[in-house]
């Protein structure tokens, strides 16, 4: 079975998200991730690559968000954009 470009794309920058996320020091970085976490939504077939994603990535993400998004103080101009993208990431 042969993966697509757009599978290995999105797969590698989900894999690269929890070190940039990691350490906010101020709203011009979270400004960027939250654009960045936007912009995936973007690629084509996003939907399907989310759906096809295993598990196992899907735990991971919601993990490293739930560590980032939901345990430190986030101000009100991102948390609705991040609400929205974490229902576009199928997070629960």
């Amino acid at each position: 079975m042969l993966i697509s470009n757009e599978y290995i794309f999105l797969n590698d920058s989900m894999k690269g998200l929890p070190a940039p996320l990691a350490y906010f020091s101020g709203s011009d970085e979270m400004a960027l991730t939250v654009s960045f976490l936007e912009n995936l939504t973007k690629v084509p077939r996003f939907d399907t690559l989310i759906m096809f994603l295993s598990s196992k990535d899907k735990d991971d993400l919601a993990k490293t968000w739930d560590e980032v998004f939901y345990y430190e103080v986030i101000p009100i101009e991102f948390a609705e954009k991040l609400d929205n993208l974490r229902t576009k990431y199928c997070l629960k």
